[in-house]
């Protein structure tokens, strides 16, 4: 084999290693992202919700055992302001309904 065939065969596995890495590297940032999003979802859906339970608990307060204190009202629209809040992380139609 001539060093000109060497070179030919050097030049073009060298420009396979760089394409394969590039490809490589930006597949393995972009599923990094992804589940970045995912688990910013997952947090934000779970702790929706924790503060509707905490909601729902004000709303009994109120309701049913008559407590101004527990039952306040500005208690709840704070969680109701903390659910829109989240709602906008984790889908359009979670802040639609939200």
């Amino acid at each position: 084999m001539e060093l000109e065939d060497k070179l030919k065969v050097y030049y073009v596995t060298a420009i396979f290693s760089v394409v394969f890495a590039v490809v490589g590297f930006s597949y393995n940032a972009w599923r990094l992202e992804v589940t970045e999003d995912n688990s910013n979802i997952r947090a934000a859906s779970f702790e929706v919700l924790t503060v509707l339970a905490e909601l729902e608990q004000i709303i009994y307060a109120a309701h049913y055992d008559k407590d101004t204190k527990e039952g306040s009202p500005r208690k709840g629209w704070v969680k109701i302001g903390l659910i829109v809040d989240l709602g906008s992380l984790i889908s359009k139609s979670s802040e639609e309904q939200a």
